[in-house]
């Protein structure tokens, strides 16, 4: 089992792996807790983009969900260490850890592009729920231009909304049919449609069965439920 890393621990973990490679996907989010949904969605990028690196990039703090306390970070961070330790090619970041928080992603964005370089392609997976607010984001134009976006449906949105949604969020982009995604008409940035079965899973109701005393074996990693039992996580309103 992980144990719970020191706040030092934390601050001089590597925020990147040694060879990163040139095909680098993004997978930001609370991760209160990382669950099976997280590795569906990260295992089909991983193999239909041909990544090099998936990257999982917990929030200090979510700027969206400030009104709501989350675990604690070094937790979060546990937990998905646990949940990617089999998983070749998948990397646990801990750098919004070591900011000042709220964690805006177009901060994170320009730390990456900055480290990796304009040789080096990034696919942002983003959620179709959060993609649809994406104009409230922090300079969510510039994080649109630093990376491509690739969207996946979450209840109750489907990738059939994007075609609406699109014109309203990113309007200087078209739909390509030879490359089944929307092309940025003035530049390469593209938004990627990533097909997957809507999964009817969230961190929100895992900790509610917790908290109702249901085993969340099945609903994460195996590792992870493990964990949230050895350290009565999601026993109380909040841990």
């Amino acid at each position: 089992m992980a144990r719970v890393r020191s706040e030092a621990e934390v601050k001089t973990r590597p925020d990147l792996p040694p060879a990163p490679g040139t095909r680098i996907g993004i997978l930001g989010g609370t991760f209160d807790p990382v669950h099976c949904g997280h590795l569906v969605v990260a295992q089909a990028a991983f193999a239909r983009l041909a990544l090099d690196t998936l990257l999982f990039v917990p929030a200090h703090l979510n700027p969206l969900k400030q009104s709501q306390a989350a675990t604690a970070f070094q937790h979060r961070l546990a937990m998905l260490d646990l949940a990617v330790a089999c998983q070749p090619g998948f990397f646990v970041s801990a750098m919004e850890g070591k900011r000042t928080p709220p964690s805006y992603t177009i901060d994170t964005m320009r730390v990456l592009r900055a480290r990796l370089g304009a040789q080096v392609e990034l696919f942002l997976l983003v959620g179709l729920d959060a993609f649809r607010e994406m104009k409230g984001w922090k300079e969510s134009a510039a994080v649109a231009r630093l990376a491509n976006l690739v969207v996946f449906p979450r209840p109750p949105y489907g990738l059939g909304e994007l075609g609406e949604i699109m014109p309203r969020t990113l309007p200087a982009y078209r739909y390509d049919e030879g490359r089944q995604a929307w092309q940025e008409t003035a530049g390469n940035r593209r938004v990627i449609p990533l097909d997957l079965p809507a999964l009817a899973l969230s961190a929100t109701s895992i900790r509610a069965r917790i908290l109702a005393g249901a085993d969340p074996t099945g609903l994460v990693p195996p590792g992870v439920a493990e964990y949230i039992v050895a350290h009565h996580l999601y026993q109380a309103d909040r841990p």
